[in-house]
């Protein structure tokens, strides 16, 4: 290249709804003028630099940090794949043993406690050598975490515009990293899943998700029995549906410093790790709060209704012992220095929070929604308390700071129940045995 070909070309890209292009599809190029009219209005500036390319680009953000490709020449910073991972037999026995290749498509919302557990599914996958590549929306802290785990990755917005627009590319990227089984995470992912996929999808629900959104899905994977047993009364043959749990299995942390918290050192502390939305009961929690003197309460989460908890709260007279933290990452941390963790939600699937609480030896207070009341055994591992009762969760509270020896008993239990059921370990194994018995059963034979 000589002349203007050997300058920099520089082009507006956005993490967002116009990238994910795979290179193959080299026939969406544009001019770089072209490139700033179209892109620039729409998803804003991010300047790249790519030395020696050639000033024909068309938008894409692929394989972990990112990457253009340009007529005839593309520029990546693709993380290796491991060499050895997870062997399963492809084909039945008379097979060989292969490295079992995962394509993930993730369109949940940027924190969540259903996304918290897929980057942390998808990482623990990579440290068995399994080769995955993620689908994603574009945010910057996932992207982080599997660019540090050597997991690449391709942005797509998941709108209506790229449905419309550009309905190729989760094909175009199955055809190029040739998966034996492509995973969708949750509703949306599982809407846009191609048809003609020439491996198997499974879809992930964490709720009790409609079908019609999973139509091109071959199995199904439920976070809980209940939910797998929701799946196969609408129909779906038992063998393609398979209970994989969440786990609660957290990097070790020291407990986070009261004082930074404005909390005392000998005061009793209730913990609530939960998205502030309606369904999560944190009125509940406050009001409940109001009748136990003296307990502290932190809130680590954020959502629409924080304002109306905040404001809840002074109402309440809890300003002083109420602490509302925002979105937490170091959630070993705070149960490391909490008394009682506890989960007030009106409705709840499962709530990893529940294994969390287990797996960091605090006794656990939830309300009765349906994952803790298929999980929890009422004075045994935790204490369950009718939906919406404030007053039932402030005698739970009050049960556990005072009754001598029950905080100790429930933890000790809740322990146990971990270790025998939820530990990373433990739920990434079934996760990988699931992966081996949908490739195996293939597509789902559909009439029309």
């Amino acid at each position: 290249m000589r002349g203007a070909d050997e300058k920099v070309a520089r082009l507006p890209l956005r993490f967002g709804s116009l990238t994910g292009v795979m290179p193959h599809e080299a026939a969406r190029v544009c001019d770089v003028p072209q490139a700033k009219r179209i892109l620039g209005p729409v998803c804003g500036m991010l300047e790249m630099e790519l030395p020696g390319v050639r000033p024909r680009v068309h938008a894409a953000m692929v394989d972990g940090v990112g990457e253009v490709a340009a007529s005839g020449r593309t520029r990546t910073s693709r993380v290796p794949l491991p060499a050895v991972g997870v062997l399963f037999q492809r084909g039945g026995k008379a097979a060989q043993n292969t490295v079992m290749r995962v394509l993930h498509v993730i369109a949940g919302a940027e924190i969540g406690g259903a996304e918290t557990f897929a980057v942390d599914a998808i990482g623990a996958l990579a440290e068995r050598g399994v080769q995955q590549h993620v689908i994603c929306r574009p945010y910057m802290a996932q992207r982080r975490r599997y660019a540090a785990a050597g997991i690449p990755t391709s942005w797509y917005g998941f709108s209506a515009f790229d449905r419309f627009f550009r309905p190729g590319v989760i094909d175009g990227i199955a055809r190029q990293f040739q998966p034996d089984v492509v995973h969708a995470w949750m509703s949306r992912a599982g809407s846009v899943v191609p048809r003609k996929l020439a491996c198997p999808a499974v879809g992930w629900f964490g709720d009790y998700y409609n079908l019609k959104y999973f139509r091109t899905c071959d199995s199904f994977f439920a976070v809980t029995a209940d939910i797998a047993a929701f799946i196969v009364k609408r129909g779906v043959p038992a063998e393609r549906v398979f209970v994989t749990n969440t786990f609660g299995t957290m990097p070790d942390a020291p407990a986070v410093d009261r004082a930074g918290l404005d909390t005392p050192p000998d005061a009793k502390v209730a913990l609530v790790l939960s998205r502030l939305h309606t369904v999560k009961g944190i009125d509940t929690m406050l009001h409940a709060a109001a009748d136990v003197p003296g307990l502290y309460v932190w809130i680590a989460g954020d959502g629409p209704e924080r304002g109306s908890y905040e404001a809840l709260a002074g109402r309440l007279g809890l300003r002083d012992r109420v602490r509302f933290l925002g979105w937490r990452s170091d959630r070993k941390s705070l149960l490391e220095a909490c008394d009682i963790c506890v989960l007030p939600s009106r409705y709840e699937p499962f709530g990893t929070v529940i294994v969390e609480a287990w797996a960091a030896d605090r006794p656990l207070v939830a309300t009765a929604a349906d994952g803790a009341r298929c999980y929890v055994h009422d004075g045994a591992d935790g204490l369950l308390c009718a939906i919406d009762d404030a007053p039932a969760l402030a005698a739970c509270l009050l049960r556990v700071m005072r009754e001598p020896g029950l905080a100790d008993r429930l933890a000790r239990a809740g322990r146990l129940r971990f270790e025998a059921d939820f530990t990373r370990d433990i739920v990434i194994d079934r996760l990988v045995d699931a992966y081996g018995q949908a490739i195996d059963l293939g597509k789902l034979e559909r009439t029309r």
